[in-house]
């Protein structure tokens, strides 16, 4: 093929992938991990947030180059193709497929998001695939997703079903199905469907793959073996053999959400009735320090008002805990940007609360997650302002027009005295989340704040794929909840 026709740095295609496209893809490849289509679920990984399937964009990006390539009247097949996803690509972010570099051995597709680099694809183009050669009809449902641990991968193998929907694969893909063959695509989707259900499975995050095509006409499985797992970083390599490629995927085992201890272990650390005739709400309380706080606030008598923006299922995972111990616990529903006639509803109570908890919080990421350039920074910041410090006066400024008398709780970090070059936006929020409380503290009578900048603690935000030092939310809250609530 001539490379005179193709412009290195030419923009391909631009997008995004919606939930929908999320769910047709899953229904296509049979991937059905949590972490792509339920942003409830997403949200307690590492990454915080729902993210497009690796493997989704891959097909995006060759379907965008086939039509280039059409258009230019060229035609080849594929003989290798290695994919690296570098960050993740999140669910409604625009991105941008680029053709990096071109000539008549390959191509190298980059997929970024304002500038930042979100996957990048390396193409060498061989001989057509056989278009006769087809492949299984895909099942009425695919195997369900496992629940593995790190231990029990070490050197396990097995093999995933093969099955292609043909007739939805080319409404969606149909130049890569052209291009690749049914077969060949048939096995690139079996990868996804290994990493983000077989294994590590649910607790998954794909890190790259290299595939060797060599069409054939025999096999209904894609067989994988593990060779190697780096415990250092969670890190798992296997090899993939199937009738149409063979190759290597790495991907990582990411670490499960964190659990939070259970009122029964927190019980016995509080004192009978010490929080008997105090009433607490906690905000962001369906998950992680503010769990631990609503089960500390009702094991000591008190009664704990939970409210959550989108986790209705934690938050009442967390009620019926508390309640079924004997312990006082509602929730409500609170958007802190727009808290409305329901935080006056929550204020004029019947359990009106003497004490406010303030944990909401957006997905705490830095300059080392790749994406702070000068965009995202900016939306960065201006997200945790709107969460640290415009959410949390709304609800003081509330208070002081109902005249309530309450203290006020307000989270704030260590890091401001480590000053981590990398969460300078984060470090920044805080900063004024704490002037706004002092500036409370001097002028508004009755509201009683208290600053305490908390160390790392096991929450989800906290989790990493490299071990770090974390403290037990129980034991840095149990001192701060007793003083918060001291008449």
């Amino acid at each position: 093929m001539s490379d005179a026709v193709y412009k290195p740095g030419l923009s391909i295609s631009h997008r995004s992938f919606s939930m929908a496209d999320q769910r047709e893809f899953a229904a296509l490849s049979g991937d059905f991990n949590p972490i792509h289509l339920d942003p409830i679920a997403a949200r307690r990984t590492i990454i915080g947030r729902p993210v497009v399937h690796g493997m989704h964009a891959v097909f995006a990006a060759l379907e965008a180059f086939a039509a280039y390539s059409s258009e230019n009247k060229a035609s080849t097949g594929i003989a290798k193709l290695t994919a690296k996803f570098p960050k993740p690509i999140f669910v409604d972010d625009t991105v941008d497929f680029r053709i990096e570099e071109i000539n008549a051995e390959g191509c190298r597709i980059v997929c970024q998001t304002d500038g930042a680099s979100r996957m990048a694809l390396s193409v060498t183009f061989g001989v057509p695939s056989p278009s006769e050669i087809n492949c299984p009809p895909q099942p009425k449902h695919w195997p369900p997703i496992t629940n593995s641990k790190l231990e029990e991968l070490s050197e396990s193998s097995g093999s995933v079903l093969l099955g292609l929907d043909e007739t939805q694969a080319k409404q969606l893909f149909g130049g890569v199905i052209q291009w690749l063959g049914a077969r060949s695509a048939a096995e690139m989707l079996a990868i996804t469907r290994l990493v983000g259900m077989v294994c590590p499975g649910r607790h998954s995050l794909f890190a790259e793959f290299t595939a060797y095509f060599r069409p054939d006409s025999s096999g209904d499985n894609l067989n994988y073996t593990v060779t190697d797992i780096d415990d250092r970083f969670a890190r798992i390599v296997m090899d993939v053999n199937g009738s149409a490629l063979q190759g290597e995927v790495r991907a990582f085992f990411r670490p499960p959400p964190e659990d939070q201890p259970p009122i029964t272990d927190i019980s016995p650390r509080v004192c009978k009735g010490e929080f008997s005739e105090r009433s607490a709400l906690i905000v962001g309380g369906s998950r992680g320090i503010g769990e631990v706080v609503a089960k500390i606030l009702a094991a000591g008598g008190g009664h704990s008002i939970i409210t959550y923006h989108q986790g209705r299922s934690d938050a009442l995972r967390v009620s019926e805990e508390i309640r079924s111990w004997g312990g006082n616990c509602s929730i409500h529903q609170l958007d802190v940007q727009k808290p409305g006639k329901m935080i006056e509803q929550i204020f004029n109570g019947p359990e009106a609360p003497t004490s406010l908890y303030y944990f909401p919080s957006p997905k705490i990421v830095g300059s080392r997650s790749g994406l702070s350039n000068e965009t995202f920074a900016d939306q960065l910041s201006k997200e945790f302002f709107r969460c640290y410090v415009t959410g949390l006066s709304r609800l003081i400024n509330e208070a002081i027009d109902l005249e309530i008398e309450m203290s006020v709780f307000c989270p704030s970090t260590i890091f401001i005295d480590e000053n981590p070059g990398d969460l300078e936006t984060y470090v920044t929020a805080k900063k004024a989340s704490e002037a706004l409380c002092e500036f409370y503290a001097a002028h508004a009578p009755k509201i009683r704040t208290i600053i305490k900048r908390l160390p790392r603690i096991r929450t989800d935000q906290n989790s990493s794929l490299i071990p770090i030092e974390t403290a037990e939310a129980l034991d840095v809250m149990l001192p701060i909840v007793r003083e918060v609530e001291k008449d």
